[in-house]
Order: structure tokens, then C-alpha cells, then sequence
């Protein structure tokens, strides 16, 4: 197929066009990744990172910043074990119990 595309366009370099398509290509194959923690690991992990991250900084914007961003690293592990738990209630049901 390249071959035929050099003949009827003697100024096109098969490599780089080989070299597109194949990008193209790439693009559409699914890459899998088997995870080794659970998503509610990785995340407490990340907030830990960022909560470490932020305490060796001083005060300011970007401390802030690493701090909001693991809080919601938390609360997103929270969510994900609220989401996957058995017995799945609203969070209001949750503090008041059920009768």
C-alpha cells in the first residue's frame, strides 16, 4: 500500500507516512493496565503524597492548592467505598440509622 503511494507521488517519503499511520494506529488500540491497589488505595495514597508534599512547604497559594487537591483525593476514596458498600444508603440515612 505505501509502495503504491510513493509511485503515484514520487515526492512522498513512505518512512514518515508509515511513521503517521502508525501513530493513527496507536491511537485506537486500547492499552490495558492491570491495577495492583484498588482505587480507594491509590487515592489515600495520592492524598497522603500531597498532604507530605504540602507540610514541607510554607504557608501560601501552592500549599493550599496541595492541600484542597488532597482533600479531594479523600473524599473521592470515600465516595468510591460509599458507592461499592453492601448496604448502600444516602448520606443522610447514613448518620440517622435505620429503624
Amino acid at each position: 500500500m505505501l509502495s503504491g503511494l510513493s509511485r503515484n507521488y514520487p515526492s512522498l517519503n513512505p518512512l514518515p507516512l508509515r511513521l503517521l499511520m502508525e501513530e493513527k494506529l496507536m491511537g485506537l488500540i486500547r492499552r490495558r493496565v492491570v491495577q495492583t491497589e484498588t482505587l480507594e488505595e491509590r487515592l489515600e495514597g495520592h492524598a497522603k503524597e500531597l498532604r507530605d508534599r504540602a507540610k514541607a512547604m510554607p504557608a501560601g497559594v501552592e500549599k493550599e492548592a496541595l492541600l484542597k487537591r488532597a482533600r479531594q483525593a479523600e473524599t473521592g476514596a470515600h465516595i468510591s467505598e460509599w458507592i461499592q458498600s453492601p448496604g448502600l444508603q444516602s448520606p443522610g440515612e447514613e448518620s440517622q440509622g435505620t429503624n
